[in-house]
């Protein structure tokens, strides 16, 4: 490139000026890329082959068919599986796919999406995942390309390398639901996923942030939760408490309305690190292998340490324990209590500021759905003590993971893919956390 630029500059005994070497320049790159463009298409001359295992998942949109197609063109046929979408939207699919020449290749999986999405979730694939994560997902390939666009929407591809040939992956969801009979299995998991976050939550940094300002809710947000709580339970209203089946419950909307407004102003002394910001069961995946990857990005920041942690708990609480009448939803409150009181001498509950203190020395339920979220939470909230005790130096307490759990239970009470029983357990847990953080 050097010598054709000499050319260019000082050749035919004249000097070229600056627009004229740039427009030789674009000549010589459009030139390369078309010679590429031409190679590839001679080589890969006939677009995939696109089958769904399940017809009603065929795509929506034509652009989807025209990006899967880019994306894929060195393939002779690809076989998608949908994967439940995660709540931030877009499509997911589980990719299978054989080279030109019959050949099989590795687990990939495609995620459809709008361009901006997929734009933001590629910048924090080389922000934060390939610096301190690059053995959990590879998005890099020159040809075909890892991403495309189309008009407004756009698709990326992720590579999982693993140990050996994967054959099966199935979202964590799923894999909770199949095995929470094993809670061993199901808490090795958990365990396996803190270890390959680490690199993340090692990243810390001590930080004064407003938690009241970071976990509030606009207002707009915070009136859909207020109407999905009045659908759940009319006699919630707009007062301080409210009664349920005899007991008395803070208000957790008007809690949060009020309080929040008022502590909103008070720092924190706490620590940021790179978090997930979604981590639920649909965002990453367990193989047959019992390897673990992420498979979302969209919201990776670096923001407050114990977010994840909070959400995941969240997720397994409310949605994977999969409770079916309102017994199931009293027993959900005793467990609940368990998980965020000690009792007292004189037979009644205080709230207490260590997380590894409120499960200390107590039976577990016996119901074999509670066992397995009982031991979960107690996995991630061991985790999550490690960084407690550190925030503690600095004169923080549980409090934090408190304001970080209301938020994301809150949000769960406009799920509406849970039933009734699930969402109610959620609106008397948030109550039952704001008792905690008075």
């Amino acid at each position: 490139m050097e010598i054709i630029l000499r050319i260019l500059v000082n050749g035919g005994g004249r000097e070229f000026s600056t627009w004229e070497v740039l427009f030789f320049l674009v000549v010589l790159i459009g030139g390369e890329f078309l010679i590429t463009r031409w190679y590839y298409r001679r080589k890969y001359p006939h677009a995939p082959i696109i089958n769904f295992d399940d017809p009603r998942d065929r795509f929506d949109r034509e652009e989807y068919v025209l990006i899967t197609k880019r994306l894929f063109s060195d393939c002779r046929e690809i076989w998608l599986e949908r994967l439940p979408g995660a709540r931030s939207g877009g499509s997911v699919y589980k990719v299978r796919s054989k080279t030109k020449k019959g050949k099989l290749q590795g687990l990939r999986v495609l995620k459809l999406g709008l361009l901006k999405e997929i734009r933001q979730e590629r910048k924090n694939y080389k922000d934060f995942v390939k610096p301190y994560l690059s053995s959990m997902a590879v998005l890099e390939r020159w040809y075909p390309p890892a991403w495309v666009w189309w008009g407004t929407y756009g698709g990326l591809v992720y590579l999982y390398v693993g140990v050996g040939e994967v054959t099966k992956i199935c979202q964590f969801q799923e894999f909770y639901m199949n095995a929470s009979n094993n809670h061993d299995t199901v808490e090795g998991i958990i365990q396996g996923l803190f270890e390959r976050l680490s690199p993340w939550l090692n990243a810390i940094e001590p930080d004064l942030r407003n938690l009241y300002e970071d976990y509030a809710f606009s207002q707009k947000r915070l009136e859909e939760i207020a109407g999905c709580a009045r659908n759940l339970l009319p006699a919630i209203g707009n007062a301080e408490t409210f009664e349920y089946k005899g007991q008395l419950f803070t208000n957790p909307i008007q809690f949060v309305s009020g309080e929040f407004e008022r502590r909103r102003q008070r720092g924190f002394k706490t620590f940021a690190a790179i978090t997930h910001g979604d981590l639920n069961g649909r965002n990453f995946i367990v193989d047959d292998k019992k390897n673990i990857w992420l498979i979302d990005f969209s919201h990776v920041s670096r923001t407050h340490i114990l977010k994840d942690f909070c959400k995941l708990e969240a997720e397994i609480k409310f949605c994977l324990t999969g409770l079916k009448n309102e017994a199931d939803v009293d027993m959900a409150l005793d467990f609940e209590r368990e998980l965020l009181f000690k009792k007292t001498d004189n037979g009644g509950y205080a709230a207490c500021d260590k997380l590894d203190e409120l499960y200390a020395d107590r039976p577990s339920p016996s119901d074999l759905r509670f066992v397995c979220a009982w031991k979960c939470v107690q996995c991630i909230r061991n985790r999550a003590a490690v960084f407690m005790g550190k925030l503690a130096e600095q004169g923080g307490s549980a409090r934090e993971y408190y304001l970080g759990l209301l938020h994301y239970t809150l949000r769960v009470l406009c799920f509406e893919q849970l039933n009734e029983q699930s969402r109610t357990y959620a609106l008397l847990s948030a109550a039952l956390l704001c008792e905690a953080l008075k």
